[in-house]
């Protein structure tokens, strides 16, 4: 389509389904506010978006191609929202341009992205809006840039490649998960965790605020921040600890993996949860993959809720020790530690800011636990 494309108030544009893509959006641009429907499939490869327009849930949405597109609220309202399946495409970044207020993409549906395209904030108040699930199974990266937020309440995935934050652009979860099946996110500003979970076993290059709840693992596995790690009052950090039972039934999936790789391990500065007995088990004390890990390579600043849960109910190893973080620096305390208890455990911060907890594995039961500083081992 070139030229101007309006659309009534509440009006629709039905596509019928075709063996080629039954509406194209290359040049002009579409206004009014309406309904993109049917089982067809919109391809947008140019053009602009300057009304309120919705692609429908039956309707397939395909960004392609190595033009630019634009959502541009400069002589309309300016939104996208996808209701149903989508699949980002092609080399062109998508412009999200603000006048009087800031352009919007909302996805509703599931939109995958398979290219290297970016999408760019040219104004105040652009924003991306995910509230279903957002997806990235593809090598290479997605940049998002400038003037714009990433907002999550539904599910971001990364199985592959990478979603980089550049400038001024943000990422903000006020709900839902943030899943790392390998992939990786980038930042210049930070990673704001209001709300939801992150949770898999992946890296963030940035800095991490969290104010919701990180479980890393699939189940065991290391998330790795480059970077610093604020833990809030509100925050919870959630590992799993497993034996070598539980990391050798692992190993059909990733546990392998987990269990042969190199963990970077400041040399001076750990948080370890030791089991002591009478007799220590020397294999598992130093048999990487048997827990939850957070490796931090800047400062942590601690507080909130510290959860630890035993791997599906398991019986821990007795003498076991387990690194649940490194970092280079630490100032504050968790306020309380769930899960794990046998008599009061006790959370040690020692002259070299190494953060210790000892217990017993004579009995374990899951209730919260006021936390205190405990004397020396």
């Amino acid at each position: 389509m070139w030229g101007t494309l309006a659309i009534d108030a509440g009006g629709t544009l039905e596509l019928a389904a075709a063996p080629t893509d039954a509406a194209t959006l290359r040049g002009g641009e579409i206004i009014g506010a309406g309904v993109i429907t049917g089982t067809g499939t919109f391809l947008w490869t140019g053009g602009e978006i300057a009304g309120a327009v919705v692609v429908g849930p039956q309707t397939t949405l395909r960004i392609d191609g190595p033009d630019a597109k634009v959502i541009s609220t400069g002589a309309g309202t300016g939104r996208l929202d996808l209701l149903g399946t989508g699949r980002w495409a092609g080399t062109g970044a998508i412009r999200l341009e603000s006048g009087v207020h800031g352009a919007q993409f909302t996805n509703r549906g599931t939109l995958v992205a398979e290219s290297n395209a970016s999408m760019v904030g040219d104004g105040t108040g652009n924003l991306f809006r995910n509230v279903g699930a957002f997806r990235r199974n593809a090598e290479g990266a997605n940049h998002f840039s400038d003037d714009l937020v990433f907002q999550n309440r539904g599910t971001v995935e990364l199985t592959q490649g990478a979603l980089v934050f550049d400038s001024d652009a943000g990422y903000l979860q006020l709900g839902g998960t943030t899943n790392l099946v390998g992939g990786a996110i980038s930042t210049t500003t930070n990673i704001d965790l209001r709300g939801g979970s992150l949770t898999g076993v992946g890296t963030i290059i940035g800095t991490v605020i969290n104010k919701g709840r990180i479980a890393p693992g699939a189940p065991l596995g290391v998330l790795t921040i480059t970077g610093d790690l604020v833990q809030r009052a509100d925050g919870i950090l959630e590992l799993e600890l497993g034996n070598i039972a539980s990391a050798t039934a692992q190993a059909n999936a990733t546990a392998a993996n987990l269990m042969q790789t190199a963990v970077p391990q400041p040399a001076n500065l750990a948080f370890r949860v030791f089991l002591p007995v009478a007799e220590t088990n020397p294999i598992a004390s130093v048999h990487p993959g048997l827990s939850d890990q957070v490796a931090v390579s800047g400062q942590v600043t601690l507080d909130g809720i510290l959860q630890l849960t035993p791997l599906g109910g398991i019986v821990l190893p007795s003498g076991a020790t387990y690194t649940l973080m490194t970092y280079s620096t630490r100032s504050g305390e968790f306020s309380h530690v769930d899960g794990l208890n046998a008599g009061p455990p006790r959370l040690r911060y020692d002259p070299a800011n190494a953060i210790q907890q000892r217990f017993s594995t004579a009995r374990i039961t899951q209730r919260r636990c006021s936390h205190h500083r405990a004397n020396r081992l």
